[in-house]
């Protein structure tokens, strides 16, 4: 009786199914750490390389002039979003981005899951 069970227990090498040892490649670890990260710090590290690329496109990787603080621009053109949309910009896209967009999602997504009521 125990040698019927173990003669299925390599069915599914036989099959070529071995997905318990396959290696996971680089874009799909990225794609499961942003699914596992935190919302907030999810919407934040989004906006911010949404405005790095735009400003890599359009702006010669310099940080787009319509989200950046300018009071004047604030208190007499009543565009009250530049005080919060500077806050997006963490750098120029480069090696030195990447190793801040690292650092936020760790520390950001380390605070919002130690002080939050429900695990992510």
């Amino acid at each position: 009786e125990d040698d019927d069970d173990d003669d299925d227990l390599f069915d599914s090498f036989e099959d070529g199914e071995d997905s318990h040892f396959k290696e996971i490649g680089t874009g799909d670890q990225l794609i499961d750490a942003y699914k596992k990260t935190p919302p907030l710090t999810k919407a934040y590290l989004t906006a911010c390389f949404a405005a790095a690329s735009a400003g890599f496109l359009f702006s010669g990787n310099q940080f787009p002039p319509l989200l950046s603080l300018d009071w004047n621009k604030v208190l007499k053109g009543f565009q009250v979003w530049r005080p919060f949309t500077s806050f997006l910009n963490i750098g120029t896209i480069n090696i030195w981005y990447l190793m801040s967009l690292q650092f936020v999602w760790m520390y950001m997504g380390g605070l919002e899951r130690l002080f939050h009521n429900k695990p992510y």
